[in-house]
């Protein structure tokens, strides 16, 4: 399978990251101000990052970001995650959202995703169900063609074991429709990402509220790389430029 296909199988089945059985506290979440908070999290033991504020020797300040276990506990149970100058981090960012999302093809990539995530395994339920509909009630019509008054007795368990059949799955599709309903209001947060998808314009700096509507999660692989995760699973490598 290709690393698009790994990276958007594993944004759909965790939402909440395991931690390295080595991690003292759980993943927690700091001030919301900034989007990357609750976003951004350390490759090598699943905790998130934290904004830090620097004081350099000439007085002036540098923020940057750091695994909040490497911070706390030192390299005890995190030994290799990187610090990132925030600039450097907003830089790679903007640029992987302006190749998603700066051509027609980008876009409709990341909002076919988006779509498919949006109830696609309940949609293929559902056609799943009419096929099976469909195919009881050909059976039916041909059983009726061939029987007559005097064969008709011995159709009547088979028309009654179809319709018993067609019964349950009408039942099963009106559960699947109210599922799918549910399911459609849970993901509003995906659906304002559709609609900000689709009246975008291409932005010529780093901004979180951008951030927050099209980014489910940003791994930091190593101090030139991270993996961005967009929202439906799209997934995208962006390197770290000093």
């Amino acid at each position: 399978e290709t690393f698009e296909e790994a990276q958007a199988e594993y944004v759909r089945r965790t939402c909440k990251r395991k931690i390295s059985s080595n991690t003292v506290t759980e993943q927690r979440k700091y001030s919301s101000l900034y989007a990357l908070t609750d976003i951004l999290y350390c490759k090598e033991c699943g905790s998130y990052y934290r904004r830090v504020s620097w004081t350099m020797r000439d007085k002036t300040k540098k923020i940057v970001w750091r695994c909040i276990n490497r911070l706390e506990h030192g390299k005890t149970f995190c030994k290799e995650s990187p610090t990132l100058e925030e600039k450097i981090l907003q830089e790679a960012i903007l640029n992987s959202i302006q190749n998603q999302l700066g051509g027609q093809d980008g876009r409709e990539i990341l909002s076919q995703s988006i779509q498919e995530h949006l109830g696609g395994q309940i949609r293929e339920q559902y056609v799943l169900i009419d096929y099976r509909i469909k195919q009881l009630q050909d059976k039916r019509k041909k059983l009726i063609d061939e029987c007559n008054s005097d064969s008709l007795a011995k159709y009547m368990d088979i028309f009654k074991a179809i319709a018993d059949e067609i019964k349950k799955l009408e039942e099963r599709r009106r559960e699947i429709e109210s599922v799918y309903i549910s399911e459609r209001n849970e993901n509003a947060q995906l659906k304002r990402c559709l609609n900000y998808i689709e009246n975008f314009d291409m932005p010529m700096e780093y901004d979180e509220v951008m951030v927050r509507q099209l980014i489910e999660k940003i791994r930091v692989d190593s101090k030139e790389q991270i993996t961005i995760f967009y929202k439906g699973g799209v997934a995208d490598r962006a390197l770290l430029k000093e």
